[in-house]
Formats: C-alpha cells, structure tokens, sequence
C-alpha cells in the first residue's frame, strides 16, 4: 500500500511534468507551523514534516537523514524550518520542507 507521502510527492513530481498547476487541499502554511510552534501544539505538523521528509527520501531514493554523514536530528529539522517559516510565513509548509530536503539532500526537487 503507497503511504500518502509517496502519494503527494507523485503529485508534486506530476506537476512540474504538466502543463497545469495541481491544487492539493489541507495543506497548512507557513504562519500556521511558526504559531503552532509558539502555542506548542505543533505535534501534527511536525510528524506531517517528518513523514513528509520520510517520503521525499523513499521516493527519491535520496538520502536526507545521514546526507552529509552525520545523522540529522528532529530538531534540528524543526529548528530549520522554524527559521524558514519566520522569514517566510507566506510559503506552504511543504515549500519549506521541500527546500530543507533540498538543502540536506544536495539534490534538486524544487524548481
């Protein structure tokens, strides 16, 4: 059975193939994850960016966890992002965990 990670990263992957834009629904942003934070109910999102990371790298077949040798940990993961989202509030919240896999990665997923 395909997890919805792998699912949402096929959509993205679809997208920058298609001609159109692909809309996805319940996606949180930006100022969401920096509130949640702040308020300490960020559970939700924070295993949504765990799992989504997860994905990016199954799906990829790139490594994010020991990309650069060392093992990356869940905080520093919401420490990025949360450094992402207070510069950018405006972006989706897979935007920014896009680009921090990106970032570990050394690949290119975004555009």
């Amino acid at each position: 059975m395909k997890s919805p990670a792998m699912l949402l990263l096929l959509c993205f992957l679809a997208a920058g193939n298609a001609q159109s834009q692909v809309w996805l629904e319940g996606d949180s942003d930006c100022g969401e994850w920096v509130t949640a934070r702040k308020e300490n109910r960020s559970m939700a999102l924070e295993h949504f960016a765990l799992g989504f990371l997860n994905g990016l790298s199954s799906g990829t077949q790139y490594e994010f966890w020991r990309a650069t040798g060392a093992k990356t940990s869940r905080v520093a993961v919401y420490l990025w992002i949360d450094n992402y989202c207070q510069s950018n509030p405006l972006d989706p919240l897979v935007t920014a965990v896009i680009k921090l896999f990106d970032e570990r990665s050394g690949r290119r997923l975004v555009r």
